[in-house]
């Protein structure tokens, strides 16, 4: 008899060495899950009760009599001792049946505080108890034994979570990381929406150096409580995600040509700049105000958006000069000082025509160079970008001369803080990674007075009137609801560059890297591919 298994998760049957017996009687089998549940046994009035709630007392005992000479004849004569007026199941069923293992376990574990001395068996029995109870078999909705039986399987899943949890805590205790990480990716595997389980077992990935099988495993999941429950993945978690993504993207560009830091002299300034990635074609970054080309690597998303781009272009982007990296100046640099930094940087690394992409407050000189020096620039991108620093009679979509003093006086007031992320990202702005991040960048990047300094010659910049001398292939991108830059300065330039392609993006959010960058790098690319064309119809 002790080779005999109940199995009671799952399909309900008698497991032998000669072969596996289907319990014939579906109250049979729920007759044997109560009995399973209760150590000390039932009395038979409240089981048969439970078991058919029509007819008299009498008549629900003569049936309960006639289920247990079912059970008997298929666990033998000994399976249910008699305990006066209770009926039980003998222990050495008990000890071989899936369902008291389990609730024994998880009494212990939960309940009683107990050790988990065998770790690998106890978990045996939360996967055997990953199976629903009974299997798909259901009973009438409105007796006592639907219910009872609705309810443990409804407990099944918090108690085999906290049970593994228990199991998991325990192997981490005693330094078994590879073992508790194992049993944690079993067990997800088997409930697809434990969001807590599958963050943890991302985060012991992400311990352990497996960046890309934590990134993998958040993927999932989202697409799991998507199609589930159509609700989104936690900020926690999301953050978790990027942060392996970044440190993904650090080891994929890295490993082509680490990007190191160098200066170049720009008339007396030295510039800060990396070029990186493996493309045969340049891409030139041409920052907003603020900017740190070290510090850039530490955002999850703008590190895994540069990665991607490096899979496709030698990368190169700088820190302007009076920000990020490169000379600290008080003096306010001209659109004219601007460009010439721009070549500066090119001649640097030895690049002779670029995709330009020009961000934010970057697009007035990636706009004068275009027209100064077109051999340069393959292709132009321009990405919520101002042709204007502030309003005039002849354009209307940027702030008053009144508003941008307000808006640099606040800018200034609020410097290191990251109180401006509202503007810039208002849709992150209670991620608290992010925030941190953009408030030491702000600090490392500039102080108040520099960058006072800086946005002050802003106001008057103006290349509205070089807008119809643009002659490169052109896109301009530019989310509706942007704060910071209003949609209809990308809406002023599209009408007035020949040629110039609009994308309107959904969203308030102003940096570029934020979300949605497969458009952002599907254009860049595709300039990149026009470039190309239009150098191969030149050629002799």
């Amino acid at each position: 008899m002790t080779t005999r298994e109940l199995k009671l998760f799952g399909q309900p049957a008698i497991v032998a060495a000669d072969g596996v017996t289907p319990v014939r009687l579906k109250r049979c089998a729920l007759l044997l899950a109560m009995l399973a549940s209760a150590p000390d046994g039932m009395e038979r009035a409240t089981l048969a009760e439970r078991l058919w709630e029509e007819g008299e007392e009498a008549s629900r005992l003569r049936r309960l009599r006639r289920l247990v000479f079912e059970a008997r004849g298929q666990l033998g004569e000994d399976a249910f001792p008699e305990r006066g007026t209770r009926l039980a199941l003998s222990g050495a069923w008990r000890a071989h049946c899936d369902f008291a293992r389990y609730l024994q376990q998880y009494h212990s574990l939960i309940h009683h505080g107990g050790n988990v001395s065998a770790p690998g068996p106890a978990f045996d029995i939360v996967q055997a108890a990953r199976d629903p109870l009974l299997g798909g078999w259901e009973f009438d909705e409105r007796t006592q034994a639907a219910e009872w039986l609705d309810f443990q399987r409804t407990a099944q899943s918090s108690r085999c979570r906290r049970m593994r949890d228990k199991i998991v805590a325990s192997l981490l205790a005693q330094g078994a990381h590879d073992e508790a990480l194992r049993m944690m990716l079993a067990d997800i595997e088997r409930d697809r929406i434990d969001e807590a389980g599958w963050a943890q077992a991302a985060a012991m990935l992400h311990d352990a150096g497996r960046d890309e099988e934590c990134v993998a495993l958040y993927r999932t999941l989202r697409g799991n409580l998507f199609e589930a429950l159509g609700i989104e993945v936690s900020a926690s978690f999301t953050r978790l995600a990027r942060t392996a993504e970044a440190k993904l993207a650090m080891r994929n560009v890295w490993g082509q040509s680490r990007p190191r830091t160098s200066y170049t002299d720009a008339g007396g300034v030295y510039l800060a700049w990396q070029c990186f990635g493996a493309g045969k074609s340049d891409l030139l970054i041409i920052p907003g105000f603020v900017s740190n080309v070290e510090m850039a690597w530490e955002q999850p998303q703008l590190a895994a958006f540069l990665a991607r781009a490096a899979r496709e272009f030698r990368v190169i982007m700088f820190d302007r000069r009076g920000v990020g990296l490169s000379d600290r100046t008080l003096e306010s640099p001209s659109m004219s000082t601007a460009v010439s930094d721009v070549l500066a940087v090119l001649d640097a690394a030895g690049s002779k025509s670029a995709v330009v992409f020009g961000a934010s407050e970057g697009g007035p000189a990636a706009i004068q160079l275009c027209c100064a020096h077109p051999r340069r620039v393959a292709g132009l991108c321009l990405y919520a970008a101002l042709p204007k620093g502030t309003a005039s009679a002849s354009y209307a979509a940027a702030l008053s001369p009144r508003q941008y003093e307000l808006w640099l006086e606040r800018l200034v007031a609020d410097w290191g803080t990251g109180h401006s992320i509202a503007a810039f990202a208002p849709s992150h702005a209670n991620d608290p990674t992010l925030n941190d991040w953009w408030a030491r960048l702000l600090r490392l990047s500039s102080s108040p007075g520099t960058i006072a300094g800086i946005l002050d010659q802003l106001r008057n910049v103006d290349v509205t009137a070089l807008l119809p001398r643009v002659r490169c292939p052109t896109v301009l991108i530019h989310r509706r609801d942007d704060r910071a830059v209003r949609i209809e300065a990308s809406r002023f330039m599209a009408t007035h560059i020949p040629g110039a392609r609009l994308v309107e993006l959904e969203g308030n959010d102003h940096w570029w890297w934020l979300d949605d960058v497969d458009v952002l790098l599907g254009s860049l690319l595709a300039l990149r591919d026009a470039g190309d064309a239009q150098v191969r119809g030149s050629d002799p």
